[in-house]
């Protein structure tokens, strides 16, 4: 009863009430709520008895009832939610179309239908079971799994009558829940309408970013119709399909894709233009030279070696060169590196000749993933290899101050987080979000 009267603090329209594996679950103790409305919901063996019990009392304003075990249960005061479950994968749009059309024949008062995604594309399937049934009896239909999150928070932009929540990260009751306060707070999914501007990041892995979280704030601060959402993806040959689906606006990319999307180039912004066509951008370099000036000045004539010869290494290297730096990069792989190096325009070295070059270099960046969430006590360099008056700058923002800066601040460098850069980009990046939400939506 503890955790129902937490829920009951949050003055949410519904709150399940999960029985699964309580054996003495005590329904006459379940108190009066006011508005909020109760769901009961057992997935137990021999759970008819309890659903049965929970009809009988009349303690309750809806009884989940699984689909299979409608025959067996006899209606009564609440409502009768029927409700099917797929852990495994997100079926063919035909067959959710005929499932739902078998379960309405139950006359239950609402449908729920609950798949797993196991790619991006699971949630369009939702989305249009949805738009297919907006006009028929309640529905709600939304997918699990990480890459599901989508169908979780856009659920009223497509016509589905609830979405689910957890009570706190620790309490989820199924993969990709997200708690109550991302849900109203960071991604204000009860406030979500068909005007709703749809902006995004794809990458993998995304549920470390803090994109979400700072772009919906700002998208709060300044009443803007719009949200921010991570999107999951295996292969970027997804994105035409979801962007023009979800009439997603712009996207932020982030690794593996910033050199995936357009052949020998770097991208961490793509968005749509008038006809809706894709233009891309990158805003990193830009971001990198932003917090490197406040830390260091002028870059001009400076020694700078970049480790790591992937997007976030290239897109910075392209600026530090335009702005007068001499710039050398290493790579694990030093074909990449070289490669790199022909593009720009710059040097290139083996990475075991790191040592030699760290004496002559000013600034150092880590464009790697080493030392990122969920691995962050590595470091892509010994520190041994770091000087008193060196400018180290990590790439690297999950966590705010990396191993490499840890072992910087003790040599006593010049550090530079990761986070700088990142709200540098950010905010170019929100510029342009600005623009694109204030057009009318394409259909």
């Amino acid at each position: 009863m503890e955790k129902l009267q937490l829920a009951l603090k949050e003055k949410p329209d519904f709150i399940e009430l999960r029985a699964d594996g309580i054996p003495d679950f005590d329904i006459k103790r379940i108190p009066k709520t006011g508005r909020t409305r109760l769901i009961f919901t057992c997935r137990s063996k021999n759970n008819i008895r309890l659903l049965q019990s929970a009809i009988d009392s009349g303690r309750f304003d809806y009884v989940d009832v699984a689909f299979e075990d409608m025959p067996h249960i006899k209606r009564g005061l609440p409502k009768i939610i029927a409700s099917y479950h797929d852990f495994k994968e997100t079926p063919s749009l035909a067959f959710l179309k005929r499932l739902h059309k078998q379960m309405a024949e139950t006359r239950s008062d609402v449908i729920k239908i609950v798949t797993y995604a196991n790619d991006i594309l699971d949630n369009l399937k939702i989305f249009n079971l949805l738009k297919h049934t907006k006009d028929t009896i309640p529905t709600t239909a939304f997918c699990m799994g990480e890459a599901g999150l989508s169908s979780r928070v856009l659920y009223r932009r497509f016509g589905g009558w609830m979405s689910y929540a957890s009570l706190n990260n620790a309490e989820g009751t199924a993969e990709g829940q997200l708690d109550y306060h991302e849900m109203k707070y960071n991604y204000q999914a009860d406030k979500i309408n068909n005007k709703t501007r749809v902006f995004g990041l794809i990458g993998n892995p995304v549920k470390y970013s803090l994109s979400p979280v700072l772009f919906n704030g700002l998208f709060k601060r300044y009443k803007m119709n719009a949200v921010y959402l991570p999107f999951l993806i295996h292969n970027i040959k997804v994105l035409p399909e979801l962007m023009r689906a979800l009439d997603i606006r712009a996207l932020s990319v982030t690794m593996p894709f910033k050199e995936k999307v357009i052949r020998n180039s770097v991208v961490n912004t793509i968005y749509r233009d008038k006809k809706g066509g894709f233009i891309c951008t990158n805003t990193d370099g830009r971001g990198a030279i932003l917090a490197l000036g406040a830390s260091t000045g002028s870059v001009q004539d400076k020694q700078i070696l970049i480790l790591g010869a992937g997007g976030a290494g290239r897109a910075i290297a392209h600026e530090l060169i335009n702005n007068g730096a001499r710039v050398t990069i290493a790579n694990r792989h030093y074909d990449k590196a070289v490669k790199a190096a022909r593009d720009l325009g710059c040097k290139a070295i083996q990475w075991h000749k790191i040592k030699e070059t760290m004496k002559q270099t000013d600034i150092l960046i880590n464009a790697t993933p080493v030392g990122m969430m969920p691995k962050p006590n590595a470091a892509p360099i010994p520190a041994k290899l770091l000087h008193k008056g060196l400018a180290v700058m990590d790439t690297i923002y999950r966590p705010p101050e990396t191993k490499l800066l840890r072992q910087a601040r003790a040599k006593v460098c010049r550090i530079i987080s990761g986070l700088e850069m990142f709200i540098n980009q950010a905010g170019l990046q929100f510029a342009l979000f600005q623009k694109l939400a204030t057009k009318a939506p394409r259909h």
